[in-house]
């Protein structure tokens, strides 16, 4: 981890170096931020980083993107740096380098569809509302973002009908 950290331009983390060491899964990193008595934030950072690391591939720019997105640039940081860190693969692997530098190349979007936009739809204040919502930031995530009205309106279309 220290070599990775070195040749992304990160600075030591002991949090990520703990992780590197001793996190497999949820349970180990529940284990070391009970054992440790780590703070809320590193505990938290050590269970994200126990999650789904396996599944990470240096060369999947949406699906990169779309963890970017969903758990923020730290936690991202950490958990590419953990699977590159298991890969096997040499501190120099370019598409590994790529992958952790993602966060200094592309900028998180805001998801631009509201609440009024579904009440519009004929959905009410409620659990539907949100299951909507969501349902809808999901495809929205999976399309890789898109920011055209066409496509958004069609997204809430459809998560909006779903939610009925």
């Amino acid at each position: 981890m220290a070599e990775i950290e070195a040749a992304a331009g990160l600075a030591p983390d002991a949090c990520r170096r703990l992780g590197a060491l001793g996190v497999g899964i949820v349970e180990d990193a529940e284990q070391l931020a009970q054992r440790l008595q780590l703070s809320n934030a590193e505990a938290e950072r050590l269970l994200s980083m126990s999650n789904a690391w396996w599944r990470i591939s240096p060369t999947d720019e949406q699906a990169k993107r779309a963890l970017l997105y969903r758990i923020g640039e730290q936690h991202f940081r950490d958990r590419v740096s953990l699977a590159w860190s298991r890969a096997g693969v040499e501190v120099s692997d370019d598409d590994w380098l790529r992958a952790l530098q993602l966060p200094e190349r592309w900028n998180r979007p805001t998801f631009h569809l509201k609440a009024a936009d579904f009440i519009a739809r004929g959905l009410a204040p409620g659990p539907q509302l949100g299951r909507a919502l969501a349902a809808a930031e999901d495809a929205w995530v999976a399309a890789d973002f898109p920011v055209d009205q066409a496509t958004l309106a069609a997204i809430a279309d459809a998560a909006a009908r779903t939610a009925h």
